[in-house]
């Protein structure tokens, strides 16, 4: 296990920047923030707020360090903030979906911020755009198993998508078009794909 300093990754300075511009959007300050996330029943101060934005451990100046490490989020920490700015965990996580550009996931991973988008929300894996076509069927193939709610039929998801698509002047349309050929045939009332 490593040991040491802590660098904050891509995804921790998202989170931060968007935590911030959040907040601020709704015009709540730190200890109103604090306030929503302890109603909530989890503790989080605010100046433990204060340092996810900026990046900085709780305590670390008391240390004595001249760059103090990164105040790493947990699970816990990034729902209830998501939880009391009322967004979802991903909207923490990935840039406003209005925005267009490269978002980096990873250090060594970066999409379109539209695809990080899909991803995220289960609407198509990030496929290695030099894997054969046989390849990305099949990959394509697992994530949408994998990401499939229980209960819920592709006809329905096609709809809910198509309806989706009809808010965002068809750009999900075209995913789910694109999608139809990697569905299972029992999805389709069929025997299925192997």
């Amino acid at each position: 296990m490593a040991t040491g300093r802590m660098e904050m990754g891509p995804t921790g300075r998202m989170v931060a920047a968007n935590l911030r511009q959040l907040r601020e959007a709704k015009g709540l300050s730190l200890r109103a923030l604090a306030a929503e996330v302890q109603r909530l029943g989890h503790s989080l101060s605010p100046d433990a707020i204060n340092k996810i934005e900026n990046g900085r451990l709780l305590g670390a100046e008391q240390e004595g360090m001249s760059s103090p490490p990164v105040r790493r989020m947990d699970v816990d920490d990034l729902v209830a903030l998501a939880l009391a700015l009322g967004v979802t965990p991903n909207r923490l996580l990935l840039p406003d979906p209005s925005w267009e550009g490269e978002v980096s996931l990873a250090p060594e991973v970066t999409h379109e911020s539209g695809v990080a988008w899909q991803w995220a929300t289960g609407e198509r894996p990030l496929l290695d755009p030099n894997a054969t076509e046989r390849v990305r069927r099949a990959e394509t193939a697992k994530f949408t198993a994998a990401n499939r709610l229980p209960g819920v039929s592709p006809d329905q998801v096609s709809r809910a998508m198509a309806t989706l698509a009809s808010w965002s002047e068809g750009a999900t349309l075209r995913t789910v078009e694109a999608a139809k050929p990697f569905l299972s045939k029992e999805d389709e009332g069929g025997e299925g794909l192997d």
